[in-house]
């Protein structure tokens, strides 16, 4: 039985018409589709991307046709009661003005359910950006073998986040379902808080808007007195400082951050935050304390830790190995202050022997150069010294025989490819192949997929220019091909960043049983490894 809204089903809300596309995702207590609007601008009317969520209980629920059944009559009115909760979501979310904070547009019902129309954000989750970004997947560059996030990043993502809590914490409301799949990013991967089920607005006295429980929140990101919690008891802000903590913790280290019951029995893990800052990990344990009295006690004060281990000017970070087993030595980030500079007479020797070194090189620049021949090169390319002597110089009397020099873009170039003038002579075709595995991709196209070289040549060699959902790739010669962003689909089924982000396969297998790939978002792009089982789009080439 269909559970979901099918594509191309209209919905009429209060003010416009929503016609469903795809599902986005569903819980327990809803399904969020991905939706199409028209708004009136001054150049006429346009499509416009929304989020619509229904609230659907998958365990009571059914549907027939449109229409959601199984609700007011059956399981002791909770359909009722949950669908009052969802309606104060869309309440609470509309008070919120903030832009780290999902926009609600509009709220209605229909279909014996109701419905929440937001803005649609399309740079995926903060849990799928963890668990897909380079840094959780390869030990390359010194990277953790198990890290999420490298801490600068983290640490943009935390302000960000944060300065959103702050917001609702000044507007007396608190999120209480605070994780990284309830974070999504936007095109500049800036953090957009979704998904305010929980949510609870208060007073300014601090009395609860409305009655009911607090809720258990996630394991993991919920503090032990949260499942206990009873109004009454003031506003209480750190249960959200304390997922707000988990959440930092869970992109330092990409791992689920343990439960509280955990922390109050053995205490935290310091040790799971290997290669991040003492100042950052120590934060993080504060602000995950189990006692809340241990905790920070504002957002505010969180960050302001945060910010302190972020370096200034007068800090600069060094890298530096650490005594570990060499196959298995990764780069760690210390901090040092920077000393003011010693009186010394080393400045004066060292620029005496750099005057020595230009000299010499003016001197055999100059004998390198006499005669009448003109050397002229681009600036950015790469020119080898020639190995020859005199004798190998055809004299003036002598013809110069020219060697025969096959040139690519004068062989036949098969139909759908296009002949960049890249300097391996590598064609690339200009439409793709689908999604489909690593093992599925070798076994349809071998050799025919690029291989890491080939991407990154790709990357080096041409102009790459973001045209909307995908990037327009143009050689020198002019000639273009286009990359669209077809998102993937995650070992697990799962497809995200459709419009806004781009996976290939390149046909270039490491040791550790990944895969190279080239990732790209609007504004960054670079080739990776990652696990097989993802299905990724294909594009092919010719040698």
């Amino acid at each position: 039985m269909l559970l979901n809204l099918p594509q191309g089903t209209t919905l009429q809300g209060t003010n416009a018409t929503y016609t469903i596309v795809r599902v986005l995702g569903q819980g327990s207590f809803g399904i969020t589709y991905l939706a199409q609007t028209q708004i009136a601008g001054a150049l006429g009317t346009i499509d416009v991307n929304v989020a619509v969520k229904e609230f659907f209980m998958k365990e009571i629920n059914s549907r027939s046709g449109n229409t959601v059944t199984g609700g007011s009559s059956t399981s002791d009115g909770l359909f009722d009661k949950y669908r009052q909760k969802f309606r104060r979501e869309a309440k609470n979310l509309s008070r919120m003005q903030h832009p780290g904070i999902v926009k609600v547009l509009d709220s209605f019902d229909a279909n014996g359910t109701s419905y929440i129309v937001m803005d649609y954000v399309s740079g995926g989750s903060l849990d799928s950006h963890i668990a897909f970004h380079p840094s959780s997947l390869s030990e390359k560059d010194g990277r953790r073998q198990e890290g999420g996030l490298p801490e600068e990043d983290a640490l943009r993502l935390t302000r960000g986040i944060g300065d959103a809590l702050a917001y609702m914490h000044a507007h007396h409301m608190l999120h209480l379902d605070l994780k990284p799949s309830n974070v999504m990013l936007n095109d500049q991967e800036e953090p957009i808080l979704i998904d305010f089920g929980l949510s609870k607005h208060y007073d300014e006295n601090g009395a609860p808007e409305s009655s009911t429980t607090v809720g258990g929140g996630t394991p993991g990101y919920a503090p032990l007195e949260q499942a206990s919690y009873r109004d009454g008891k003031g506003f209480p802000v750190t249960i959200d400082i304390y997922a707000l903590g988990a959440t930092l913790f869970k992109m330092l280290t990409g791992q689920r951050p343990p439960e509280a019951d955990e922390i109050m029995n053995d205490g935290f893990p310091k040790g799971a935050l290997k290669g991040v800052s003492q100042k950052t990990a120590a934060a993080v344990a504060k602000a995950m304390a189990f006692r809340k009295a241990d905790r920070y006690q504002s957002v505010g004060e969180f960050l302001a830790a945060l910010e302190a281990t972020v370096p200034t000017d007068e800090t600069t970070t060094v890298e530096k190995k650490r005594d570990i087993p060499e196959e298995k030595t990764n780069l760690v980030t210390k901090t040092v202050k920077k000393q003011p500079p010693k009186k010394s007479h080393r400045g004066f020797i060292y620029l005496g022997i750099a005057a020595i070194i230009v000299a010499v090189a003016v001197i055999i620049l100059v004998s390198q150069t006499s005669g009448d021949t003109d050397y002229s090169y681009d600036d950015e390319t790469e020119i080898e010294d020639a190995d020859f002597s005199e004798e190998d110089m055809p004299s003036k009397d002598e013809p110069v025989v020219q060697e025969e020099v096959t040139d690519h873009a004068q062989a036949t170039i098969p139909a759908g490819y296009v002949d960049l003038k890249l300097p391996s002579g590598t064609l690339w075709k200009n439409t793709n192949e689908g999604y489909h595995t690593y093992d599925e991709a070798i076994y349809k196209f071998g050799n025919r997929l690029p291989s890491e070289t080939q991407w990154n040549e790709l990357l080096s060699e041409c102009q790459w220019t973001w045209a909307g959902n995908g990037y327009n790739i143009t050689g020198k010669n002019g000639a273009t091909i286009y990359l669209p962003a077809e998102g993937f689909r995650n070992c697990e089924g799962k497809t995200d960043f459709v419009g806004v982000g781009g996976n290939y396969w390149s046909s270039t297998p490491d040791n550790e049983g990944n895969v190279v790939a080239l990732r790209f978002r609007s504004s960054k792009k670079y080739t990776y490894h990652n696990r097989p089982c993802n299905a990724y789009s294909i594009r092919l080439v010719q040698n």
